[in-house]
């Protein structure tokens, strides 16, 4: 028996989990309540787009409806393009809505580790707030503990 200070402490056998280690679980949870947040957030741009849109569209046909013909038409062919592209930037959030739901309910269950890499990739596409949680994700998806549950 050893005398000293400060006492030995006995740590549990190689099979039992070190009473300090963190549980891989307790370091996603919040992970993918962040995800949750961040999916509300696309999800009101997902909302908002459509209204923008609306405006967009009016505003050119009813600026184009008071012009002559061959004025108008550089108008209307804005007003298409317009809503071409922000079509397209619709379903671009849409998808983007989708994964993050279905990567936050894979980090819930431990599953589905390629998925919430992909949702990390593509979060680190918007400044700040999704850099920010892109990051964040992929330093809690790189620790080999946290690599280990998802198997």
């Amino acid at each position: 028996m050893a005398y000293g200070y400060p006492p030995q402490q006995q740590f549990p056998q190689q099979g039992l989990p070190h009473p300090f280690q963190p549980n891989p679980a307790d370091s996603v949870r919040p992970l993918a309540i962040a995800y949750i947040v961040y999916a509300v957030f696309v999800g009101l741009a997902v909302v908002i787009l459509p209204v923008y849109l609306i405006i967009i569209v009016a505003a050119f046909a009813g600026a184009g409806a008071d012009m002559p013909s061959e004025d108008a038409a550089p108008m209307m062919a804005f007003g298409g393009a317009m809503t071409v592209i922000l079509g397209f930037a619709e379903l671009l959030l849409l998808a983007k809505l989708v994964l993050l739901i279905l990567a936050a309910r894979n980090l819930f269950r431990m599953k589905g580790y390629g998925l919430c890499f992909a949702a990390a990739i593509v979060s680190c596409l918007n400044m700040p707030l999704g850099l920010a949680l892109g990051i964040w994700s992929f330093f809690v998806l790189s620790r080999p503990d946290v690599k280990a549950a998802f198997s």
